[in-house]
């Protein structure tokens, strides 16, 4: 059974609707690595502090149980939004609600604990979709209704399932980790690669809510706080402290985009929100007056081979030019991704030896399933393919069964 990651996603990474393709690039890294992902959010920013003057406004200081269930609103309208986005790229993903998983609280309903949850319906509902939402910040009572966790409590919601399901837990935020001071005032801010106990409950108060810290110390469940899609992150509750190293001065890997259709187009705006992390040398097309509103264009396939150019995407269908390009990039020493499947397909003998080993330079998983981690999950079953249920469409063909394999049996229904 794969492992449960536990993700949260507060309002400093989820400012705004604007912000969700953050949260669907994150779970999508996590989902495709082989991992069943729950992913716990906030209300967007100051959603929360708004609902709070409606209600205040309309009720006073009293009504804890229609205050407790208006402000829970802003972390249920969140994950109904970041669902969209996650089908619009094409994931398999459902919302779940604490009503779904028996995700029981105690205490008063404006500052509750969660104290049980129904782990095997969470586990039914992960054979149904490997992505699953929650609105955090609240639980049920024993009566039904809607308690919440205090300010910050999607911690505690986080925390506390990734404890109770035996899964890893990262709370992103928009800090690579924990400091020893705040980073934004503080430039001389020293970030922890890890952290004890004793020091996280003296330095990470306002960063992650206090009762969810302590909360994990009682449970000796360690997690990571990071950024969303970046590596570097501080893991809380270990034994003693380390400090990170200094991180290099890293430069952004410099990419050739081959084709911008469909698929090229998508990658494109993906490459443009990561200026940090890419840099777009070239866009390559047959047409440069059709894209009037993309950067770099050239019709020249030859500036892929460019000595600085790190990565050559290749989104051209079909075989009579993105095949030899394909075959150059490589050559010449680049990262070759592609999703064409009629390349990968037809000369998937000449290429296989860019394709194993720790110094691969071909990634095609793309080209097998889209956005479906066909390949990854394959490579983590422990016993052989027996059989593949699937529907063919234009674009499948079948090049042969690997050899050694026992059996591998088709039964498909054709839609051409």
């Amino acid at each position: 059974m794969p492992a449960v990651e536990v993700l949260k996603f507060g309002s400093s990474v989820l400012r705004s609707p604007g912000d969700l393709h953050v949260a669907v690039d994150e779970i999508y890294r996590r989902w495709r690595l082989g991992f069943r992902v729950l992913a716990v959010v906030s209300a967007f920013e100051g959603v929360t502090d708004i609902l709070m003057a409606r209600v205040t406004g309309a009720l006073g200081s009293g009504g804890a149980e229609a205050t407790a269930a208006y402000l829970a609103t802003g972390e249920q309208q969140t994950a109904a939004l970041l669902l969209g986005s996650l089908h619009q790229y094409g994931l398999p993903a459902r919302t779940v609600h604490p009503h779904d998983i028996g995700l029981v609280a105690e205490g008063p309903l404006l500052e509750s604990m969660p104290v049980r949850v129904d782990t095997a319906a969470l586990e039914r509902l992960w054979q149904q979709s490997p992505i699953l939402i929650l609105p955090g910040f609240y639980g049920i009572d024993s009566n039904g209704r809607i308690a919440l966790f205090g300010r910050g409590g999607s911690d505690m919601s986080a925390l506390f399932l990734a404890s109770a399901l035996g899964g890893s837990c990262r709370l992103l935020k928009d800090v690579n980790g924990v400091f020893d001071a705040d980073p934004a005032r503080n430039r001389l801010a020293h970030r922890f690669s890890v952290l004890s106990w004793d020091t996280a409950l003296e330095v990470a108060g306002p960063l992650i809510q206090p009762k969810a810290l302590r909360y994990a110390q009682d449970k000796a469940l360690s997690f990571e706080v990071g950024r969303p899609n970046e590596a570097a992150c501080t893991v809380v509750g270990r034994a003693q402290d380390e400090w990170a190293l200094p991180a290099p001065d890293a430069e952004p890997l410099r990419v050739v985009l081959v084709g911008c259709g469909v698929v090229g187009r998508g990658v494109y705006e993906t490459i443009r929100r990561y200026r940090e992390a890419f840099e777009l040398s070239h866009v390559v097309v047959r047409d440069s007056t059709r894209y009037s509103d993309v950067d770099h264009l050239t019709t020249d396939p030859a500036s892929a081979l460019d000595n600085a150019v790190d990565v050559v995407m290749v989104c051209f269908p079909g075989t009579r030019l993105a095949y030899p390009l394909i075959a150059a990039a490589l050559s010449a020493g680049k990262f070759v991704i592609t999703p064409n499947k009629a390349a990968v397909a037809a000369h998937g003998m000449s290429l296989a030896t860019y394709t194993r080993g720790s110094g691969r330079r071909l990634w095609y998983s793309a080209a097998v399933g889209g956005a479906l981690p066909a390949l990854e999950t394959l490579a983590t079953l422990e016993s052989p393919v027996r059989e593949i249920r699937g529907i063919i469409n234009g674009t499948f063909g079948v090049v042969g069964a690997p050899t050694g394999s026992r059996s591998v049996n088709l039964r498909a229904t054709a839609s051409f």
